[in-house]
C-alpha cells in the first residue's frame, strides 16, 4: 500500500523517473518469465536507479551553479 502512495506521488513528468520506470519493469517481466536471474536482475536494478539518482543530483547542482 505504501508503494502505490509514494508512485502516486511521483513527478511522472520526469523523463529520467519514466525510463527507470520502463527499465524497471522490463527487468522484473524478464526476472519472472526466467530470462534473467534475480542477480542479474539486483545488479541491473542497482545500476539503473543508481544512475537515476546521479542524475538528479547532477542536475540540481547544476542549477545551483546557475
Amino acid at each position: 500500500m505504501r508503494a502505490c502512495l509514494i508512485v502516486i506521488g511521483m513527478n511522472l513528468k520526469s523523463r529520467k523517473l519514466l525510463c527507470a520506470g520502463i527499465c524497471f519493469g522490463i527487468a522484473t517481466g524478464c526476472l519472472l518469465i526466467h530470462v534473467a536471474t534475480f542477480q542479474e536482475w539486483g545488479a541491473f536494478v542497482k545500476w539503473i536507479f543508481g544512475l537515476y539518482s546521479a542524475g538528479n543530483v547532477g542536475e540540481h547542482v547544476a542549477k545551483k551553479v546557475k
